[in-house]
């Protein structure tokens, strides 16, 4: 445990990447009273980066797509035109974070396609939510 306490005294989260890296680390120690404990260290932190690095849009995203959805669902839901610049825009970077992943990998263009999201945008909206 003192290793642990050691790395969150000493957490540094700069980048979209570093919040990466935090993820994959919650998700590879598989506890729960652990992952609760870095959430209140550096939760804070995380917001602010996630706040000054994905847009709204990215956020409701992630909170929609806890069950899979059709594209065209998501961007109603959001609010936003359904058009590929809107994908790229907003769809696109939380596929390739993978916080966001589809159902069908091998047929990005299936009618029916739905994202979901993966276990690190589950995490990321736990720490969010805190």
């Amino acid at each position: 445990m003192r290793n642990f306490e050691f790395l969150i005294k000493y957490l540094i989260i700069n980048t979209i990447g570093d919040v990466n890296q935090l993820l994959d680390y919650l998700i590879s120690i598989k506890n729960d009273q652990v992952s609760d404990r870095v959430g209140d260290r550096a939760g804070d932190r995380v917001g602010e980066i996630i706040a000054n690095n994905i847009s709204n849009f990215s956020k409701k995203i992630l909170v929609y797509c806890l069950m899979p959805k059709k594209r065209e669902d998501i961007f109603k839901k959001i609010g936003i035109t359904y058009h590929l610049k809107n994908f790229n825009n907003h769809i696109k970077p939380l596929l390739a974070l993978n916080w966001l992943e589809m159902t069908i990998p091998d047929k990005p263009s299936s009618p029916k396609q739905r994202y979901r999201n993966t276990a690190k945008g589950k995490v990321l909206l736990k720490i969010l939510n805190e």
